[in-house]
């Protein structure tokens, strides 16, 4: 009796184990657009592109505008859209990318590229106006970007991370407004000790084989 036991306890375990292996992966993010509505009402958005995962969006005094998600490879780009009606009150956005360390286990995050694209309310050149964003990066720091010049709206953050929270706070003080914020994403993959040792020792070799040869 309690060899039955303990077999349909290792099968039930069998199956459990079996049914989180093949749980389906997030759904892909190429020809996503996410609403600012559902953002703002069901903070459950997740999905992949490549080894990225995006997820726990937020926004907070918007309700309008979209987040597109694109790229591969060593750059993903991260695009929240208002152009069609620009946005003229302060807001927060925020959201989180990880590593999908099962697809690359040696890729790092290494650098973001912070920008918006912004214009005064009331026409003209859109540079210089009043708006200014900080963008806070957990774990890197913050990026202070204003729009007195069109070099001024892009900031650059070194990081080597696989998991890293952005918050992105934007204030058109009165008279700016906001069409686009965009965040960049560079990665690039780190050699395993195990494959830096094999190199190290390929190398080694080869200076041991040289010396001999000269020798001879």
């Amino acid at each position: 009796m309690k060899k039955v036991l303990l077999i349909s306890s290792l099968l039930a375990l069998g199956a459990v184990a079996s049914f989180a292996a093949t749980a389906p992966p997030p759904p892909t993010c190429t020809g996503l657009t996410i609403s600012a509505s559902s953002v703002n009402t069901a903070n459950t958005v997740t999905c992949e592109i490549g080894d990225k995962i995006f997820s726990n969006f937020t926004l907070t005094g918007a309700s309008t505008g979209a987040i597109t998600i694109s790229g591969g490879g060593t750059l993903y780009t991260l695009q929240y859209d208002n152009q069609a009606s620009p946005l003229t009150s302060a807001f927060t956005l925020g959201f989180q990318v990880t590593v999908d360390t099962t697809v690359c286990a040696t890729c790092y995050i290494t650098q973001m590229q912070d920008q918006m694209f912004t214009q005064n309310q009331g026409g003209g050149n859109a540079i210089p106006n009043a708006s200014t964003a900080t963008v806070t990066h957990t774990p890197g720091g913050t990026v202070n970007l204003d729009a007195l010049s069109a070099q001024d709206q892009s900031g650059l953050i070194s990081l080597a991370t696989q998991q890293e929270t952005v918050s992105f706070a934007y204030n058109p003080h009165g008279t700016g407004q906001l069409s686009m914020a965009n965040f960049s994403i560079s990665q690039t993959a780190v050699p395993e000790p195990v494959s830096m040792s094999l190199t190290g020792l390929g190398l080694l070799g080869l200076g041991f084989f040289g010396r001999r040869r000269l020798k001879s």
